[in-house]
């Protein structure tokens, strides 16, 4: 069972779900638009018992706090910080739809964070919302 935890990022609270598994590789999802963290509980259930996984209300997801602005910008601005509060380093990164922008973003951003990025599920042209978020 995850523990549900929460994190004051960018001055909004995000919550995340901690399969803990202290000693093994973090593995972070991020969901898609109509998504939460709760919506990888199948996936990572099954993959619990080899890696620590991390599943992250995206903001104005789930149980995190809303706020004015909203996009890739946004998104990846808060999971940066989210990564450094957590101390994350050579993760596993998994995104659907949404959040498969987002994490190749934050993937291009900070390779050497990233051990492994899988993308699942995103739309045609991601490139020309990665161009248009203003943070390449």
């Amino acid at each position: 069972m995850p523990k549900g935890k929460f994190i004051k990022i960018n001055d909004i609270s995000l919550h995340y779900l901690d399969w803990v598994n202290s000693n093994a590789t973090p593995m972070v999802l991020l969901h898609g638009l109509c998504g939460h963290a709760h919506y990888w509980d199948f996936f990572a259930r099954s993959v619990a018992s080899e890696y620590r996984i991390l599943a992250l209300d995206q903001r104005g997801h789930g149980d995190s706090g809303w706020t004015k602005s909203y996009g890739p910008k946004e998104y990846v601005l808060d999971f940066e910080a989210f990564s450094d509060n957590l101390g994350l380093d050579k993760f596993l990164l998994i995104g659907h739809s949404m959040g498969g922008i987002n994490a190749i973003i934050y993937a291009a951003r900070h390779p050497d964070l990233v051990s492994a990025l899988v993308i699942v599920d995103i739309g045609p042209d991601p490139v020309s919302r990665m161009t248009l978020s203003g943070i390449r």
